[in-house]
């Protein structure tokens, strides 16, 4: 039992546990605030239109309803542009977000407390206060020692106006303290629920996330799959496009001679020098020791100088346990697919130059 209380009472009253949680209730915050500032300006507007319209109770009193709900619908349409700006950055400012949030809340209190302040010196019921609070508990995120001062504050604040002006002998104490209490915990509650929400939402996100990579990406290089390509097959219609097939030459004589795993650490440097050569989001481990490289919209000379850069890093580069030089060969295509035939044609045309390269570096080592 004790452990139970202590494992809530830490739940209760813990602060959000990352920069991403933070973020995420400055997020919820901003558009609650629009979502809430419209519900209070159709309300609004609707109150507005009754007082004015319909000709009920002195006219000082009805020039002070319009007055109070003309403020009310000032302050949520300057509240919703603010939340839009705040929103419409590429990242939200949790400082800024939480301004708003404390500034909007003073306001709209401190036109609840007057509003029912007016109402109660007259006898009437002290509705629109109660209204405030509870729509700023429904609508709006705050930490839990920032709903005991904004909350508590209000109450209090309401309570010993009440008092000072007849002691406020029609509001009961225990009620209206329990009230209070409920507010608080109440708000508190729902930040924590909310925060353990947007934990469990980023969990899922960065898994789906995970999963996607892991579908779309070869495990071993890095390098995008043809299940990555398959996607973006369509994507590359229409365009002029240099399609090259890439792979180690004799590369069975590394796994043979120096082991798989020294055999793994080749095709690594390999798909390392593709991706530094012809960049990312272009390159596609398509199957053994087979690259596959496309290329959109560059000049013959460019493609051709890439290649004989590429080729060149790699007989630079010095793997240990390898004592063999990677050598590659590459075969080129070069066309606009308007259809995915043409691109399987492209791909096939640049797998058979492969293996003309390939012949002719075998056919110089051997003259060697």
């Amino acid at each position: 039992m004790g452990k139970t209380l202590t494992d809530w009472f830490r739940w209760f009253t813990r602060r959000a546990p990352t920069s991403e949680a933070r973020m995420d209730v400055a997020n919820s915050n901003l558009a609650s605030i629009r979502l809430m500032g419209s519900f209070v300006i159709a309300l609004e507007t609707i109150t507005l239109a009754y007082v004015l319209l319909v000709p009920e109770g002195q006219i000082q009193s009805r020039t002070a309803s319009a007055m109070s709900v003309g403020l009310i619908l000032l302050l949520c349409i300057v509240s919703i542009g603010i939340a839009h700006v705040l929103k419409r950055g590429e990242k939200t400012s949790v400082l800024a977000a939480d301004a708003l949030l404390v500034a909007i809340f003073v306001l709209a209190t401190a036109w609840g407390i007057f509003a029912s302040y007016r109402h109660y010196v007259v006898g009437e019921q002290i509705v629109t206060f109660y209204v405030v609070q509870l729509c700023f508990i429904c609508f709006l995120l705050t930490k839990p020692l920032q709903s005991v001062i904004m909350y508590g504050g209000a109450f209090g604040t309401f309570y010993a106006m009440c008092v000072a002006f007849d002691g406020a002998p029609s509001l009961n104490v225990t009620n209206y303290v329990l009230f209070a209490v409920i507010a608080i915990l109440g708000a508190t509650v729902r930040y924590q629920t909310m925060i353990d929400v947007f934990a469990r939402r980023r969990q899922i996100d960065e898994l789906n996330e995970e999963l996607r990579h892991t579908s779309t990406h070869d495990e071993l290089t890095g390098l995008l799959n043809r299940m990555a390509l398959r996607d973006r097959f369509e994507s590359y219609l229409g365009h002029d496009l240099h399609v090259l097939i890439l792979d180690v030459d004799h590369f069975k004589k590394f796994n043979d001679a120096f082991g798989h795993i020294a055999g793994d650490r080749v095709l690594v440097a390999v798909a390392d020098a593709i991706t530094d050569v012809f960049g990312e989001g272009c390159a596609y481990r398509f199957g053994g020791d087979e690259f596959l490289v496309i290329l959109v919209d560059e000049a013959d000379e460019d493609v051709r100088r890439k290649v004989e850069e590429w080729q060149r890093e790699l007989l630079g580069i010095s793997l240990e346990g390898v004592s063999r030089k990677i050598v590659c060969s590459a075969g080129m295509s070069c066309g606009t697919p308007v259809a995915p035939d043409d691109l399987r044609d492209m791909i096939e045309h640049a797998d058979a130059k492969l293996y003309n390269d390939k012949a002719a570096h075998h056919a110089q080592a051997t003259s060697e």
